[in-house]
């Protein structure tokens, strides 16, 4: 099982992680064929696993000379991982088999690792390739993951969407300039898991969805406004990026982004309700004792917060008049006391 493999996994990374690849030169591309070649797909998953833990390792090394090696590993092996992540997806569309999406799993979390760490900027080609599959194939995978009944492998799906947002929250963070062509298909994608399609999805996906979408929100790269009050050049294409991510931000989705966020995800339970009537001060605590902003009640209020600040001319009137409208009927009307 995969708990099996990742168990060997550890002990062989303790063997070699720290003086890899100095050492141990061998030891990854030897890997690589094993995965490449072997007749076994067991073995394949049991290979792949060794490789991800000695890369997930060495990428959180920060000394220089680390960093070089990194980078030097990962010039070496990215191009042969995306081409197994492709591979292994495909066959999984043709076949949803478990092992195929453990592959696939794996495989995307190298290429999350080396998309961080392994470069110095994303604009090198092998890079924008990559990410343009990535984005180009995440949304059929997001409506296949709606179609899918097995548990285990829905289970196992959530896991592989999950670490697509993790990987462009990651690379958008580190290279926003680098980012800005796919801002926008980025947008349309987070904003498809968070809001149309977050009935049928995993709550800790919709949190790190909405988190990206905050990201770009508050990125100055993206928005001109923050350049000039910060007293930084404005060119033309962060001119262009700006009317871009506005555009995507229409009046409508605005609306329908501070609806769903207030009446469903922020929205309290009879029981909270109960317990704050009872005590308000004790319920503020434990609202804010253990907050994570991957919890998506918190994730939520971190994004409606930063959409009031960006686009508090739409939001803000939408707001004080939806709660005007729940003030009315709060007395006679649960649901309505329940969205204030």
């Amino acid at each position: 099982g995969v708990t099996t493999h990742r168990g060997e996994a550890v002990v062989s990374t303790q063997s070699t992680g720290y003086d890899f690849p100095k050492s141990w030169p061998d030891f990854v591309p030897s890997l690589i064929q094993v995965v490449e070649s072997a007749p076994d797909e067991g073995d394949k998953l049991r290979a792949l696993t060794l490789i991800h833990r000695v890369i997930k390792m060495l990428s959180t090394k920060r000394l220089s000379g680390d960093k070089r090696a990194f980078r030097e590993t990962t010039a070496g092996i990215f191009a042969i991982v995306c081409r197994i992540w492709e591979k292994y997806l495909h066959l999984f569309n043709s076949s949803p088999i478990l092992l195929y999406l453990q592959m696939c799993l794996i495989s995307l979390k190298l290429l999350r690792s080396m998309l961080t760490y392994g470069f110095e900027d994303i604009s090198a080609p092998e890079a924008q390739a990559c990410l343009e599959a990535i984005l180009r194939l995440a949304m059929p995978q997001l409506d296949h993951r709606v179609t899918l009944k097995d548990p285990e492998l829905t289970q196992v799906y959530d896991k592989y969407l999950l670490v697509i947002i993790k990987t462009l929250i990651n690379v958008q963070e580190k290279f926003p300039d680098s980012f800005s062509p796919y801002m926008v298909v980025t947008l349309e994608l987070a904003y498809k898991i968070s809001f149309p399609l977050a009935e049928a999805l995993d709550a800790q996906l919709i949190a790190r969805a909405l988190h990206l979408l905050s990201g770009i929100m508050l990125c100055e790269t993206y928005d001109v406004f923050k350049l000039n009050n910060r007293g930084k050049d404005v060119s033309s294409l962060s001119i262009k990026l700006t009317e871009e991510r506005n555009g995507f931000f229409s009046e409508d989705r605005l609306k329908e982004m501070c609806m769903t966020c207030i009446s469903k995800y922020l929205r309290l339970s009879e029981l909270e309700l109960q317990n704050w009537q009872e005590s308000p001060e004790e319920f503020a605590y434990e609202e804010t004792r253990h907050v994570s902003l991957f919890n998506i009640k918190a994730a939520s209020e971190h994004f409606l917060l930063n959409l009031t600040a960006t686009f508090q001319e739409t939001v803000c009137p939408y707001i004080v008049a939806l709660i005007k409208d729940c003030s009315q009927h709060a007395r006679s009307n649960l649901e309505a006391v329940l969205m204030i």
